[in-house]
């Protein structure tokens, strides 16, 4: 499992990274140790792990000290996707949406998007709405408009 308290640089400062990584593990080209040598070898500082609908990835980085790996997924519904960061030891709600490879739905999980992301939220970790308006991948959850 991806450390969440791993400090890349203690000072304040400007770093280079990526927030939305694929690796093999969902869709990417790359198997995780290749995505991080990679990005040291782009000079990032950082990034975040975000294969669709699972977190299988994390335990292929091992433990570089040059790379800080953010623990991400990307939740892939069919009314959108969004990323989740800060997954630490697999929650209990990991397990509704862990299914890569099969179609998921609002009507798959057992509450709303909203609430689902409240429920996340409430556990200290951060949501981010992917590409919200770019067809056929827009964000179609009811309960949020966008403009």
């Amino acid at each position: 499992m991806l450390p969440l308290d791993k400090v890349h640089h203690p000072k304040p400062g400007w770093y280079r990274g990526d927030f939305h990584l694929h690796t093999t593990a969902s869709d990417g080209h790359y198997s995780p140790s290749t995505l991080a040598r990679l990005a040291k070898a782009e000079g990032l500082d950082f990034l975040a792990i975000t294969d669709h609908n699972t977190i299988a990835s994390f335990g292929q980085f091992g433990d570089d000290s040059d790379l800080l790996v953010i623990p991400g997924i990307e939740i892939t519904l069919a009314e959108g996707h969004w990323n989740v960061f800060g997954i630490g030891n697999q929650p209990d709600w990991l397990a509704e949406v862990c299914v890569w490879n099969k179609p998921l739905s609002q009507k798959d999980l057992s509450c709303s998007i909203t609430d689902f992301m409240a429920q996340i939220a409430a556990q200290g970790m951060l949501n981010s709405i992917n590409h919200p308006l770019l067809r056929p991948w827009e964000w179609q959850d009811g309960t949020v408009q966008l403009q």
